[in-house]
């Protein structure tokens, strides 16, 4: 049994993946040190982001507005007066 775990552990280990090395760019020589294209693609990048948070922060303010208009209009509605019973009107004469 102590061959069988022995090779059970040794299965597991190998089927851990070792850490991967990042691969960063790298420059040629005598190449500018920024690559104009990701850094435009970066930039980009972080704008469609900040356009987004700002329309997740416009629709936000627009649903606590619409909530807080919809009870305003609740508790004015609560707080108006009823209208006063009106009698019902008489039945119309007719003749036979």
């Amino acid at each position: 049994m102590t061959i069988a775990g022995a090779l059970l552990s040794f299965a597991l280990l190998a089927a851990i993946p070792v850490a991967a090395q990042a691969q960063t760019w790298q420059p040629q020589p005598g190449a500018p040190a920024v690559d104009a294209h990701r850094y435009q693609a970066d930039q980009h990048r972080f704008e469609m982001d900040r356009l987004r948070a700002q329309a997740d922060e416009r629709e936000t303010l627009a649903r606590r507005l619409q909530l807080e208009r919809r009870i305003q209009r609740q508790q004015l509605e609560a707080a108006r007066r009823p209208e006063p019973v009106q009698p019902p009107a008489l039945p119309a004469l007719r003749s036979p």
